[in-house]
């Protein structure tokens, strides 16, 4: 070996023992308590399906952990909480199993920001989080000043303020409908769930979801543009029917067309202030 080449393997030698030293210190990897570990209070889901946590479990146990899992350390009420970063399954995996220590990886210095971004990046890369579960996640991130605006939260999770922005609007969907899709899951596509986000009538906005869902095939985009068009269309000629007016010696009588419930609301809330202005 020439002189050349031995210092070239010995400086490659040196190199490695010097990572291999990085990895072994507990300041990079480490084995900590299960027990001391609480879950990121920005997951979004965590509930995990069981037949995936007996496969990790199952290969936990004869290969061992692959991957570490990653945590930060944060001061609260005067005392450190390792928190998952990412991992939560890989942690489920070795409850399951009985093991009371996991390796870990640890990253200082990590902000909420940091926290809430790897907990939905996580999520989104294992499991199908629907429009209305990311609506409800956005959205709490924001009201928790975790994130001051929708354009910090998009940049944070490297996607389009605008996309991020239509998906919080769905919280304005009636809640029969938000609800039913949690449950559900039945319409993907966000163009269907924004078309149905504006529509103000809630009683059509309800008609045309459950029409959407129970159809087979489920309508087109423009299928479903065309019932928003009749559904108003029929609406606003029940609207524009003259009132009727009958005198008698009991009274008036005042016959209406049949009205949508959010119209007759309307009208019942006009007439009580009508009345109240007038006993006034």
């Amino acid at each position: 070996m020439s002189k050349q080449n031995k210092f070239a393997a010995m400086a490659s030698l040196n190199k490695m023992h010097t990572d291999l030293k990085v990895l072994g210190d507990k300041k990079y990897i480490e084995d900590i308590e299960i027990s001391n570990l609480i879950e990121n209070p920005f997951q979004p889901r965590l509930e995990i399906d069981k037949d995936e946590l007996n496969q990790l479990a199952l290969s936990i146990q004869e290969e061992g952990l692959l991957q570490p899992i990653l945590f930060t350390r944060m001061g609260h009420n005067g005392k450190q909480e390792d928190i998952i970063i990412a991992g939560h399954r890989r942690v489920a995996a070795h409850k399951l199993l009985g093991l009371k220590k996991i390796k870990a990886i640890f990253k200082p210095n990590v902000t909420k920001q940091e926290l809430a971004s790897h907990a939905l990046t996580e999520n989104l890369q294992r499991i199908n989080l629907t429009h209305v579960e990311l609506a409800i996640q956005y959205t709490r991130l924001l009201n928790s000043n975790v994130f001051a605006s929708v354009e910090e939260l998009a940049k944070s999770l490297g996607k389009d303020k605008y996309e991020i922005g239509r998906i919080i609007k769905l919280m304005t969907l009636d809640e029969d409908v938000f609800n039913d899709l949690l449950q559900t899951k039945s319409i993907k596509d966000i163009k269907k769930l924004d078309m149905l986000r504006q529509i103000d009538d809630k009683e059509i906005q309800k008609e045309i979801y459950f029409w959407i869902k129970e159809e087979e095939p489920q309508p087109t985009r423009k299928e479903i543009k065309e019932m928003i068009s009749s559904l108003y269309e029929k609406s606003h000629k029940q609207d524009k029917k003259e009132y009727n007016f009958t005198n008698s010696k009991k009274g008036c009588i005042v016959k209406l067309p049949q009205l949508s419930q959010d119209k007759a609301k309307q009208l019942e809330n006009f007439i009580k202030k009508l009345l109240g202005e007038i006993n006034g």
